[in-house]
């Protein structure tokens, strides 16, 4: 394999990276140019020059700084350098160890050395050890797969679901949308006041009290005293 293959695809991760500065949509395609590099360099280690690998790196940590920032989040509190971890920052990015720094490799630490990886551009100890090139993006917590490279699997269920999602939608629209328990709480709480208000009648608003309106049932006496008829007149001698 001549050495123009890799230069070939350090220059295509090279114009990615420039890319990068303006959309976040060419992480699929860097990924998958830093795949094709490891995979040369697991073959033929020794056609790779140090400037090859020092260049490839800068590269990497380059692309996962602009790739971060098209990001939502931050800024991240920053923490002291843990027991075990030489540097306060990322040899490749140069990004200050902060709260997302939480995963250590390994392969490359040990009990006396702690090898964070760098949640920015995966950077670990493995590439100094001559173990890789460079390291990958973060595989998806849902299965291990990087959600912008899906797996064959995901793609099968995709292309078998994608014709019937007009039906679904369909079949969705029609369907009613059950009512919520706060709803159905406030439609009862409705009804029970409705019928206290039936059952009591108007009530009779006294005067206030203290800063409160007083409200009192009308006395079944007060209708009866104010429609029954009252004493006839005396007549008085003299009287109009």
């Amino acid at each position: 394999m001549p050495h123009a293959t890799i230069e070939k695809e350090t220059e295509a991760l090279r114009e990615l990276v420039i890319a990068a500065r303006e959309s976040a949509e060419v992480e699929a395609a860097a990924e998958a140019c830093l795949g094709r590099l490891n995979t040369l360099y697991r073959k033929t280690p020794d056609l790779f020059t140090p400037e090859d690998v020092r260049f490839v790196n800068f590269l990497r940590g380059t692309l996962g700084v602009r790739l971060a920032s098209h990001q939502k989040g931050g800024p991240y509190a920053r923490i002291a350098r843990p027991k075990g971890v030489r540097l306060d920052h990322c040899w490749r990015c140069q990004t200050p160890l902060d709260v997302r720094f939480t995963e250590a490799c390994a392969d490359c630490s040990t009990k006396a050395h702690k090898s964070l990886v760098c949640p920015v551009c995966r950077a670990c100890g493995c590439q100094a050890a001559g173990r890789v090139l460079v390291q990958l993006a973060a595989p998806a917590q849902s299965g291990g797969q990087s959600l912008s490279i899906p797996s064959r699997s995901i793609s099968a269920i995709c292309a078998g679901v994608t014709p019937y999602l007009a039906a679904i939608s369909q079949r969705d629209g029609t369907t009613g949308t059950p009512r919520s328990w706060a709803s159905t709480r406030a439609a009862k709480i409705s009804r029970r006041r409705s019928s206290v208000k039936a059952s009591v009648g108007p009530a009779m608003r006294a005067p206030l009290f203290g800063g409160k309106q007083l409200i009192r049932a009308p006395d079944p006496g007060d209708a009866a005293s104010l429609s029954a008829p009252g004493p006839a007149p005396t007549h008085r001698p003299g009287g109009t």
